[in-house]
């Protein structure tokens, strides 16, 4: 959005087993209000917000687990938050020893752009997707 590397790519404001977090994000001269929320009662909570004030925030992250996936999809079902916050602290360990830990400066990402997707087309037709309304079907036994 800068043609700028960020200063910091580490949010801690919204690093916690909170299941909502709200930040102020400075990028460039411009503020971006964000959220993160974990659980689908806190995603509601937010939803009904967004009803009141669309434009409470410029961007959400909703997690379905608590957590986020640290706390389940494919991970063993944690016990309790405890055993939540060491995974995060480990994941969030080895990323800060990672040498890239940017998407757009992955070598491999660089090389799928130079080498697959070369034109605005083909990276629409690729990377784009759309949704319309569809008929549902309801059917009853």
């Amino acid at each position: 959005m800068t043609n700028q590397i960020l200063p910091k790519i580490e949010f801690k404001e919204l690093r916690d087993s909170k299941g909502i977090k709200k930040a102020e994000i400075l990028i460039g001269s411009k503020k971006a209000k964000v959220a993160v929320v974990t659980g689908l009662v806190n995603a509601r909570k937010i939803l009904e917000e967004l009803k009141k004030n669309p434009k409470a925030y410029d961007a959400v992250e909703v997690m379905a687990c608590p957590g986020g996936c640290v706390g389940g999809g494919g991970q063993p079902l944690p016990l309790n938050d405890n055993i939540r916050a060491a995974r995060a602290k480990a994941l969030y360990n080895i990323d800060s020893k990672k040498e890239v830990r940017m998407a757009h400066e992955n070598p491999i990402v660089k090389k799928v752009y130079q080498e697959f997707l070369t034109s605005s087309e083909v990276i629409h037709k690729i990377c784009h997707t759309s949704y319309s309304p569809k008929k549902k079907e309801v059917k009853f036994k």
